[in-house]
């Protein structure tokens, strides 16, 4: 049976965004695998039918110790699933996902909902992250924009 799996830092997101899309996926007879922080929705996902595989990453997080320890849980996660697809929502999710996918060699599609506080704020941590997406969404990945301003702002940083 194909494997898809969801990678968000939010499992209230999955949930409030996302289910649709779940059912839909087990009731077309796919696996699915929510890779979400622990939270409060963990346990309506497993009553959808997906399996939950918590992923310790803190969404506003900076520290570079607790982001390359979430890096590299995630890469033992995407390792250990072998997924058909994994879909990434949310910035780290996609940043992290896709670097990780280039070196397992794994298809994924990114849902860019918003660009979020590295391309409001400008600083060299930013401007850091911003090559680093910039790469990483680069080749064997598709890109969906669900805000046409964003959109034209990647498209206009290469």
């Amino acid at each position: 049976m194909k494997k898809i799996l969801l990678c968000c830092n939010s499992s209230t997101a999955l949930k409030n965004f996302r289910q649709n899309l779940i059912k839909a996926l087990i009731k077309n007879g796919y696996d699915v695998v929510a890779v979400v922080p622990d939270g409060c929705d963990c346990d309506y996902l497993r009553g959808l039918g997906a399996k939950v595989v918590l992923w310790p990453v803190e969404a506003r997080s900076v520290s570079l110790i607790s982001e390359l320890s979430a890096f590299l849980k995630l890469f033992k996660i995407l390792y250990a699933e072998k997924s058909d697809l994994n879909i990434f929502y949310s910035m780290k999710p996609i940043l992290y996902g896709n670097l990780i996918n280039k070196v397992l060699n794994r298809r994924c599609l990114n849902i860019i909902s918003g660009l979020g506080y590295i391309f409001i704020k400008k600083n060299a941590f930013n401007s850091l992250l911003q090559m680093l997406l910039k790469f990483a969404l680069r080749k064997k990945s598709n890109n969906w924009c669900l805000n046409k301003d964003d959109m034209m702002l990647l498209l206009k940083k290469g």
